[in-house]
């Protein structure tokens, strides 16, 4: 109680001195009112299970999602499927935008819509699919020609000697 006593005065003893040194400046501040004690929380009741709802972790639950995932899966396939029927279309039909031409025979050139062409004396082009119309050498000619004059694939007729 004693050690109180001697702080309070050297308190006191200190605000003094620093109030006749112009070094304190006290202000006063009015009393303020505490503010309104907060209103009590009122409960919030509990949710009620809808009984129409699917719960998340039930095994109907994750059938219901495996079956409406295979239901796109099967929504996606059949939309390729169709895109892929229409290539293949597009492959076979005469005229269609996707038919290509290829070599049958060294000597047939053969369309995917099933037309053929004999090459008669010209080679088929590897490349192209189609008979070639023009030669280099006697290799762009068909086994039918004997050999290349003039960018022309020709036979050569032996006559007899009688």
């Amino acid at each position: 109680m004693k050690l109180v006593a001697v702080l309070c005065t050297a308190l006191l003893i200190a605000a003094s001195s620093a109030a006749t040194a112009g070094e304190m400046n006290l202000q006063i501040q009015p009393i303020q009112q505490a503010p309104a004690p907060i209103a009590p929380m009122v409960p919030i009741a509990p949710l009620q299970a809808n009984p129409d709802a699917v719960q998340l972790n039930t095994e109907e639950a994750k059938l219901k999602r495996k079956v409406a995932r295979l239901e796109y899966e099967n929504r996606k396939l059949k939309l390729l499927n169709e895109a892929l029927s229409e290539r293949v279309h597009d492959f076979t039909v005469l005229g269609g935008s996707e038919v290509r031409a290829y070599c049958a025979t060294p000597n047939t050139s053969m369309n995917t819509a099933g037309e053929s062409r004999d090459c008669e004396l010209y080679a088929c082009d590897a490349v192209s699919g189609m008979c070639k119309d023009r030669c280099a050498t006697s290799d762009d000619c068909s086994g039918f020609a004997l050999g290349c004059d003039n960018g022309q694939c020709v036979r050569v007729v032996i006559e007899s000697e009688e």
